[in-house]
């Protein structure tokens, strides 16, 4: 009996040990499944981790590379508004001193055309009573020739008749009357001529000053238009250069706006590749 009892704690014993025996193995494999898992988790988030990173490196390589572009395209664009609006600008300054320029030189022909014309006036009139006068006097002159002639060959004439001959009584009467009459429009030519000469000298002295006059007036027209076209071309010379700097100061500031631009650009650039490679290499391991 006691020897029975002892057979069956021993077995009891035995299935006691060999079931702490298969608790304890399932432990172990449990807990070797549940290290495994926890080993593959993290390895997952690992990987997920690095998958997250080089998609941040990426998009903010791309957000780098646009913002590059357009901090570019800005530039241009402010650099091209610039230059543009500053040739506009240029050409409107100097438009605008040509225009006033032009307005100087119609002022100043016009007062030169009136000087001029007033005196080219005059001098006309001068000239056309000096011809008036010399054909006059021309005129006088040749009735006085033309009766001196007639005189002296009536004269001729009667100095060859003979005052005893009766046969050329009549004619002498005749010859001495139209000598008498020769003599008579003769004084009366003679004083007409003597009034012509003087008229002459009047209107010769008269077109010698009018000439004068015009001489004075066109060096005075020429005076005022020289003067005027140098004020002119000074108010021109002026708004050129004024808008030849515009323009280069425009130029000069578009040039350093696009050069500080590229060179930002270039470093957001070239962070962008090195974020771009980072990406990379990550989705590489």
């Amino acid at each position: 009996m006691a020897k029975a009892e002892a057979s069956l704690k021993a077995e009891e014993a035995a299935a006691a040990k060999a079931a702490a025996a298969r608790e304890a193995a399932a432990a172990k494999e449990a807990a070797a499944a549940d290290a495994a898992s926890a080993k593959a988790q993290a390895a997952a988030a690992k990987v997920a981790a690095r998958e997250e990173e080089a998609s941040a490196a990426a998009s903010k390589a791309r957000e780098l590379t646009g913002e590059a572009r357009s901090l570019v395209s800005a530039a241009e664009d402010e650099a091209s508004a610039l230059t543009s609006g500053a040739s506009a600008e240029a050409r409107s300054v100097v438009a605008s001193a040509k225009a006033e320029a032009d307005a100087i030189l119609r002022e100043a022909n016009s007062k030169a055309d009136g000087i001029n014309g007033e005196a080219g006036a005059a001098l006309r009139t001068a000239k056309g009573a000096l011809s008036a006068a010399k054909s006059e006097q021309g005129s006088i002159a040749s009735r006085v020739a033309s009766l001196t002639s007639a005189q002296e060959a009536a004269q001729k004439k009667f100095d060859g008749t003979w005052a005893i001959n009766i046969f050329q009584w009549e004619e002498r009467d005749k010859l001495t009357a139209a000598i008498k009459g020769y003599k008579k429009d003769l004084k009366v030519e003679t004083a007409a001529l003597g009034k012509a000469d003087k008229a002459v000298g009047q209107a010769q002295k008269a077109f010698d000053a009018a000439d004068g006059a015009a001489a004075k007036a066109k060096a005075a027209a020429d005076k005022i238009v020289g003067e005027a076209t140098g004020r002119a071309s000074k108010i021109v010379d002026s708004a050129e250069k004024a808008a030849a700097k515009l323009t280069n100061d425009a130029e000069k500031k578009a040039g350093s706006l696009t050069s500080g631009a590229a060179s930002k650009a270039k470093s957001l650039e070239s962070q962008a590749d090195q974020l771009a490679k980072k990406a990379e290499k990550l989705s590489a391991q």
